[in-house]
């Protein structure tokens, strides 16, 4: 069967603009690791270094600041997702997850380290993915952890293959 269009065709890259953003525009970093748009129309942008969310016209940025227990835990920004609660979750590296708070902007940090309300098991969060139940599944580097917030527990699964020897 042959079908054939009698009028023209018109490709969508007519339609399509691009701006470039650069530091000289507000973002903290000219590598930009992830990228995600939240529910309210945010894009947040993990760069090397920090956190920022971009409203359509000016940056906001969330940098790592070492004496600030409730600011983000590490310059380098990995992963964002946010959960179906509308949680917004940071990966980095070297400073574990991160929790981001909306209202007061402030940051809770989940890492290896025993002062850590909930433990996980690398300080490298890579990736960050929400299942069914609402428990996230974290790539890192030590492994795969399941992170369940409710029942503040986290299993890890490590490949085998890899040493976990100093």
């Amino acid at each position: 069967m042959f079908l054939a269009l009698s009028y023209p065709l018109h490709a969508q890259e007519k339609d399509l603009k691009f701006e470039h953003f650069s530091i000289e525009h507000g973002i903290s970093h000219s590598k930009v690791n992830c990228i995600f748009q939240d529910n309210r129309g945010f894009l947040w942008l993990g760069t090397n270094e920090g956190l920022n969310k971009f409203d359509g016209y000016e940056f906001a940025v969330y940098r790592w600041r070492p004496n600030d227990p409730h600011g983000l835990s590490a310059q380098l920004v990995r992963a964002v997702l946010q959960d179906s609660k509308g949680n917004l979750w940071i990966g980095t590296e070297g400073g574990g997850l991160n929790l981001f708070d909306r209202d007061s902007e402030n940051f809770r940090h989940f890492t290896p380290d025993s002062s850590s309300e909930i433990r996980i098991t690398g300080q490298d969060v890579n990736a960050i993915i929400e299942d069914r139940q609402g428990n996230l599944w974290l790539g890192t580097s030590n492994g795969l952890d399941h992170f369940d917030l409710q029942n503040k527990k986290v299993a890890n699964y490590f490949p085998p293959f890899l040493d976990r020897a100093p």
